[in-house]
């Protein structure tokens, strides 16, 4: 199989690394800068744990930690870090799950969708799927 040539490269961050950046630590700095110049069609994204993280932080009564997430949080537009939603990934991973489980025959075909209400997290009363 050839190698995409335009495909870009995905960096994901850690709320810790732009946390480092807000307080400007010199090798977080250094290492994002290095990683954008060898890897010149990287991005770098921000997965949802981390907005959700960060968010809280922002959110909180804390007044350094809050001030530390929200400049975070603009660091991360500045340094055009991606917020990104796998949401939809989720779902894709849980429906493929079903689909071989059917395939194979190893859940009676009623108790379908109750096994996958079981490998999706966001169905948390089965009788709503």
């Amino acid at each position: 199989m050839a190698a995409r040539p335009n495909r870009p490269q995905l960096v994901a961050v850690d709320a810790n690394v732009l946390f480092d950046l807000a307080d400007g630590l010199d090798d977080v700095v250094d290492a994002v800068s290095v990683i954008r110049e060898r890897l010149r069609d990287s991005r770098f994204l921000i997965p949802p744990t981390v907005q959700h993280e960060l968010a809280n932080w922002a959110l909180r009564d804390d007044g350094k930690k809050r001030e530390a997430a929200r400049k975070a949080i603009q660091l991360g537009q500045s340094w055009r870090m991606v917020p990104v939603n796998l949401i939809a990934v989720r779902h894709g991973i849980a429906e493929r799950i079903a689909e071989r489980i059917r395939e194979q025959g190893l859940v009676p075909v009623e108790e379908i969708m109750i096994r996958w209400c079981l490998l999706n997290p966001h169905c948390l009363d089965v009788r709503s799927c």
